[in-house]
């Protein structure tokens, strides 16, 4: 007999549909972030347009902002890594190492945010 390789991985503790639905809760949460970042890139632009004070509106002076550009790849960057792994949720690959795969994305990404951060006073 010659062994063959399986169609599918099936899990035991879940159907089809509560799988999709527990890829969508863990990936929901990252889009938003992505949303959040545009929007925060937008006001910056805003910002800067209109030659509004930073200290005065923020309490923030102008270089201790992040750049709109930098904002925008990162949440770019974001999209393109949850995309993905939702396209890995839909394929024959095994659900739970695409859930891992999304919670360490989650952490390289707040690693990302935190590097960018200005140093202590």
């Amino acid at each position: 007999a010659v062994p063959t390789a399986p169609a599918a991985i099936s899990i035991p503790w879940a159907t089809e549909e509560e799988t999709d639905q527990a890829a969508w809760i863990l990936i929901r949460p990252g889009f938003l972030v992505a949303l959040f970042l545009v929007g925060w890139a937008v006001d910056v632009m805003v910002f800067s347009a209109f030659r509004v004070d930073y200290m005065t509106a923020l309490g923030l002076a102008k270089d201790e902002l992040v750049s709109p550009q930098r904002l925008i790849s990162l949440a770019a960057v974001i999209g393109i890594a949850l995309g993905f792994f939702r396209s890995l949720a839909h394929a024959q690959v095994p659900l739970p190492l695409v859930l891992w795969s999304i919670l360490l994305t989650y952490v390289a990404a707040i690693l990302a945010i935190l590097g960018w951060l200005p140093g202590p006073l």
